[in-house]
């Protein structure tokens, strides 16, 4: 192995975030239920850092190939590495801002640039345009968000990926890259220009999803599907249901990403 680290450069998927409502002491606590309920937005503890660091899926991949996780956003959910879109961190390895010595695989998540986030929620574009469509955006912020979606028009966000992707792997040709497309907004395309990069999501029924996010849903691997806050027995009141991964769909994730590794080492 040339190096010893590992660069997770993405999202909240990419943090463990969530698994303190599936793990954390307060989040099974009835009282503390009663008196706070699930909100969109949480008061993370101290507490809830480790919960995320030593369960989420880049932690437990990295132990597996006996390397050193980098996560750009750390322990601070403030990134290490700039803002942790795909389209800023690819500029940063190639302006030299980020040091890859001993850095032997980096991981990035095409999904951030494709994706607004307004109101504590994430909205894709397409999302938008229903949302704009049905009137259910304030007259005032529709000249807003028309100009964010002609920014991050798909077919000109991956044309940028694309470019900017192929640059950095001629630039580094001993680290090995890797994408998550966690929606498969992008997948079809990735898989024919990046068929040795792009990272497809397996069931438990062994069956190739190209979304990381559907597949979870399906496989029933979500925070929402297995905490006890969100029993069917709940006393207490309910305004989020997360959908990151659980605790189990983190470790099945870091184990279908392990094996297509060793695949594509091959």
């Amino acid at each position: 192995m040339i190096g010893k680290k590992a660069i997770f450069s993405g999202s909240s998927h990419f943090q463990g975030l969530g698994l303190e409502i599936e793990l954390s002491d307060r989040y099974n606590s009835v009282e503390w239920l009663k008196e706070n309920g699930v909100q969109p937005v949480p008061d993370y503890y101290v507490s809830d850092m480790d919960i995320h660091k030593y369960n989420r899926w880049p932690y437990l991949l990295s132990q597996k190939l006996g390397v050193e996780e980098w996560n750009c956003y750390g322990g601070t959910y403030k990134s290490e590495l700039g803002d942790g879109t795909d389209i800023e961190f690819l500029k940063k390895l190639l302006n030299h801002e980020i040091d890859v010595t001993n850095v032997s695989y980096i991981f990035q998540e095409l999904t951030s640039a494709t994706r607004l986030r307004w109101n504590f929620v994430s909205y894709t574009p397409a999302e938008l345009i229903e949302m704009i469509n049905k009137n259910k955006v304030h007259p005032k912020l529709i000249k807003e968000l028309e100009s964010w979606l002609d920014e991050n028009e798909q077919g000109k966000t991956y044309s940028n990926f694309s470019t900017l992707f192929k640059e950095v792997l001629k630039k580094y040709p001993n680290i090995k890259f890797y994408i998550i497309d966690w929606y498969g907004s992008y997948y079809d395309l990735l898989s024919k220009e990046f068929q040795k990069n792009i990272f497809t999501y397996i069931d438990r029924n062994k069956k190739p999803n190209r979304s990381f996010h559907d597949g979870l849903t399906n496989d029933r691997l979500r925070i929402n599907d297995s905490s006890f806050c969100y029993n069917s027995n709940r006393t207490w009141e309910v305004n989020w249901f997360d959908e990151h991964a659980n605790k189990e769909g983190q470790k099945h994730i870091s184990e279908i990403l392990y094996k297509q590794i060793q695949k594509s080492l091959i």
